[in-house]
This record gives structure tokens, sequence and C-alpha cells, in this order.
């Protein structure tokens, strides 16, 4: 029950966030989020190397830095676009049909963000078997992040990668923690 709960809380609140911002400007938010991660997590390490060879950042920082300036300027980048592109189309769609699929965009985007947080709980033994089967919903939001990264992965061939590494890290992870200490 509690999944449920918290999976109809997130849904909510970003119905509304992208029922306030409107279907343009909440697609080029939703993609700038996802294009953000994704060209972060697969170009980091080469703009840490790069930023290590100029002479920009230690090594200590330069993996951390090179996350964050790509996330961030993917992001700012697609969003001013998104933001041109509603001020350009703004007369031609109507107010209520514009925010009610801004709405559905950003629940959708909810939803893949709630379950790879399932997913990801999950992975680390978090979510305990009885809280899986008190909920009503478990079930279809666990299958959302995987068919997401599945299909981004088919989309977008360098995004197939993200998720299987993740599931592999989570795979080593549960190994080292089932080991017995000190073996």
């Amino acid at each position: 029950m509690a999944i449920d709960i918290t999976g109809l809380i997130v849904l909510s609140l970003f119905f509304i966030r992208g029922y306030s911002k409107g279907l343009i400007v909440a697609a080029f938010s939703v993609i700038a989020i996802l294009l953000g991660l994704l060209c972060a997590l697969k170009l980091s390490q080469s703009f840490a190397a790069w930023l290590l060879l100029k002479g920009y950042t230690t090594t200590a920082w330069a993996p951390a830095i090179s996350y964050v300036l790509l996330f961030t300027g993917v992001v700012l980048g697609v969003r001013l676009l998104g933001k041109l592109l509603q001020r350009v189309v703004e007369g031609v769609m109507l107010g209520m049909v514009n925010k009610l699929a801004g709405g559905v965009l950003y629940a959708f985007a909810g939803a893949v963000f709630f379950s790879s947080v399932l997913w990801i709980s999950a992975r680390m033994n978090m979510l305990s078997p009885e809280l899986i089967a008190t909920s009503k919903t478990y079930i279809f939001f666990s299958a959302i992040a995987p068919w997401f990264f599945s299909v981004a992965g088919t989309l977008l061939p360098f995004a197939k990668d993200v998720f299987n590494n993740l599931q592999h890290f989570f795979d080593v992870v549960a190994e080292k923690a089932a080991a017995p200490a000190g073996g």
C-alpha cells in the first residue's frame, strides 16, 4: 500500500508540474533531463580527461565537475530551445490542450522516475517482500523503467549500455553483500 500511495503522489506532483508548464516546455524539459543524464553518463569520462589534460581541474574533482558541467549544459541548452519554441507556437496551441498534454507527459516522466527508484531499491534489497506483496501497482511500476531504457537503447544506441551497466553494478554489489565477511 505504501508503494501505491507514494506512486500516486509522485504521479500527481509530476502531472501538476507538467500541467503548469504546458506540452512544449514539458516535452523539452523531459528531453533535457534525459539527454542531460545520458550525455553526462556517456561523455563525462572523456570530458574529465580533457579537463585534466588542459589543467582545469584536479584528478579528485574531474569526474564530478565533468558530469555536472555536461548535465547542466545539455539541460539548459535544450530547455532554452523549448522556451523559444513555446513562444513561437503559443498562439497555435490552445491553452487547455497544451496544459493537459504537458501534464500527461510529466506524469509519464514521473512514472519512469518512480519506477527507476523502485528498480534501484529492489536491487539493493530495500523493499521488503511484504511491502511488495501488499502493493497493487508494484508490478505495473516496476516494469516501466526497464521498458523505457530498452526503448531508449533502441532509439539511442549509446544509451543502451547505461542501463545494462547499472544492472551489472547492482548485481556485483548484491554478490559482495551476500558474500561472507572476511572471505
